[in-house]
C-alpha cells in the first residue's frame, strides 16, 4: 500500500525565531502560523512520500486481563535495529527479547529475568538494554544478558551508543521525593565507557537546566552528534559528543489575536508535538515520532541541524508511535502501544526525493 505524497506530508509555514547565541551562533525556535485557529500549511507534490512495507504483529505472551482473557495493548517501544538488517524487540513490561529479520520473520526469542525499559542496537553488535525501573545497563548477546554496570545517581529513560562503543544515557537524577512530598528533578545526559567509567556529563547550560524529562536519545553515527528529545520542553536537542549544546528544534503553533485599534497580537495556543520516540538514518535524516492528541499525530523530517523537511501524518497507518529505528537499508520500523504492530515503511523514495 502507497501513501499519496500529495496528501500526507506537508510543510508547514514556520517562522524561525532568534534568542540568543550557541555554538552555531543562534538558538532557533520554529513557529507554526494559525489564523482563526487554523494551522497554516502547504503540502509537497512530489518530494517523498512513506510507503508501507509490511507490519509485523508482536505475540502477546503473558498479559492477560483477570478473567485470563488476553490485553491486546503491549507497548512497543524497546525497538532497535542492529547488525544492519536485524529488529530487536523487547515489549515493555514482559521478560522476552524477540529478533526479526528484514522480511519480518521472528528468527529468535529469549525468556530473560529482567524488564526492560529501553533498548538501543549497539555499534559493537550487540544490543544494549536498560532495565525498566533501575539504573542497571546489560547487554544483550546469543540470547542471554550481561551486566555492564550502574548509572546512579542517573535513573535512565534511553539509551544510545557512540561510534565508538561509548554509551549515551538520558535520564533524571534519581531524586523521586522527599520526606513523601514530590520534587522537581533535573534531567540529564551522560557518557560512559562500556566499563562504567563515566566520561562527559551535562545537565545545565548557563546554570540554567537543560532539560525538564529526556526520555529519547539517538546519535548521528558519522559525526557523534547526539540528539536528544524532551516530552515536558517538547523540543529535540542537538550536543556534540562533547557535551556542548548546539541547537535545539520546537513547534509552537500561534494565533493572531485583534486586541482593537488594529493592533493585532500572536499568542501561543499550544506547545505541540512532544517527541514520543526518535531515530537517525543512516541517510541523514533524524526522524521523531510525535503525539499530541489521539487525532494529531506524525512523523517529523528534520535535517542533521534540526531544519524541518517535513511531516508525515496518517493516523490509520501509523496507529500510537512510541518506538522508532531504521535499518540500513532506510526501512522504519515504527512500534505501536495500541495493538502491539510493528509497522514497517520504506524510505528509499522519501530520501532520494528530497
Amino acid at each position: 500500500m502507497e501513501i499519496t505524497c500529495g496528501k500526507q506530508v506537508t510543510q508547514p509555514l514556520v517562522h524561525s525565531v532568534t534568542y540568543g547565541s550557541n555554538i552555531d551562533g543562534v538558538y532557533s525556535e520554529n513557529y507554526i502560523t494559525s489564523l482563526e485557529g487554523q494551522l497554516m500549511s502547504e503540502t509537497f507534490h512530489s518530494n517523498f512520500c512513506f510507503d508501507i512495507d509490511k507490519k509485523i504483529v508482536v505475540p502477546n505472551l503473558f498479559r492477560s486481563d483477570h478473567d485470563g482473557a488476553n490485553v491486546m495493548n503491549i507497548s512497543l517501544s524497546s525497538i532497535s535495529c542492529f547488525d544492519g538488517r536485524r529488529c530487536i524487540v523487547a515489549p515493555n513490561g514482559e521478560q522476552v527479547v524477540l529478533i526479526y529479520d528484514e522480511y519480518g520473520n521472528e528468527i529468535s526469542r529469549a525468556f530473560i529475568n529482567i524488564s526492560i525499559y529501553s533498548i538501543a542496537g549497539g555499534i559493537l553488535g550487540h544490543p544494549l538494554m536498560i532495565e525498566n525501573g533501575t539504573s542497571m545497563i546489560y547487554e544483550y548477546s546469543n540470547g542471554a544478558i550481561r551486566q555492564l554496570f550502574w548509572s546512579q545517581p542517573l535513573l535512565p529513560f534511553d539509551i544510545a551508543s557512540l561510534n565508538d562503543g561509548r554509551i549515551v544515557l538520558v535520564g533524571t537524577m534519581n531524586v523521586r521525593s522527599l520526606q513523601g512530598v514530590d520534587v522537581e528533578t533535573e534531567g540529564a545526559m551522560r557518557i560512559y565507557e562500556q566499563n562504567g567509567l563515566l566520561c562527559n556529563e551535562v545537565a545545565k547550560e548557563n546554570g540554567e537546566p537543560l532539560f525538564k524529562f529526556p526520555r529519547q536519545v539517538c546519535v548521528n553515527l558519522h559525526n557523534n552528534d547526539i540528539y536528544v528529545g524532551d516530552i515536558r520542553k517538547m523540543q529535540v536537542m542537538r550536543f556534540r559528543e562533547d557535551c556542548t549544546f548546539v541547537s535545539l528544534y520546537r513547534r509552537r503553533e500561534m494565533e493572531s489575536i485583534d486586541l482593537g485599534n488594529g493592533v493585532i497580537s500572536e499568542l501561543i495556543i499550544r506547545s505541540s508535538n512532544f517527541p514520543l520516540a526518535l531515530t537517525y538514518s543512516q541517510r541523514s535524516h533524524l526522524l521523531f515520532a510525535s503525539y499530541v492528541s489521539a487525532i494529531d499525530r506524525g512523523i517529523h523530517v528534520l535535517s542533521p541541524g534540526l531544519e524541518l523537511l517535513g511531516i508525515f501524518s496518517s493516523n490509520e497507518e501509523l496507529g500510537n508511535p512510541v518506538g522508532m529505528s531504521c535499518d540500513e537499508n532506510g526501512r522504519l520500523y515504527v512500534g505501536d502501544t495500541a495493538d502491539g504492530i510493528i509497522r514497517v515503511f520504506k524510505l528509499s523514495q522519501f530520501i532520494n526525493r528530497l
